[in-house]
Formats: C-alpha cells, sequence, structure tokens
C-alpha cells in the first residue's frame, strides 16, 4: 500500500517528526484525527503505536 502525501505526512507526525510538525501541511485537527483513524484501519491497527510500528515496518517513514 503506498501513502498519498497528506498520510505520510500524518505518519511522520504520529512518530514524532518534529519536521513534519514544523513544515507539514496546515492540517486541521479533524483532519489529522480522520486520516489517523483511516490509517489504522488500513493496516489493522488497533493503537496509534501499532500504527507507527507498521509504517517503520512498511517503509512509510
Amino acid at each position: 500500500m503506498s501513502l498519498s502525501p497528506g498520510d505520510a505526512a500524518t505518519v511522520r507526525l504520529i512518530t514524532g517528526d518534529r519536521v513534519a510538525l514544523t513544515r507539514g501541511p496546515q492540517l486541521s485537527r479533524r483532519t489529522v484525527q480522520r486520516r489517523i483513524r483511516s490509517l489504522m484501519e488500513r493496516s489493522d491497527a488497533a493503537t496509534r503505536m501499532q500504527l507507527a510500528r507498521h509504517a517503520a515496518r512498511r517503509g512509510w517513514l
């Protein structure tokens, strides 16, 4: 599964990438929440931590 630029930025946000926080797209809190929920569903992750691990394994970071 490939990620859109917005989804990739969201993954970087949840993994603590400070550059993503300062240079990433200006998204509303609700948009970020929706993207996180969508990514969690697509990767079968129950938590954000599981999503971060999945992203690292898949090379999304």
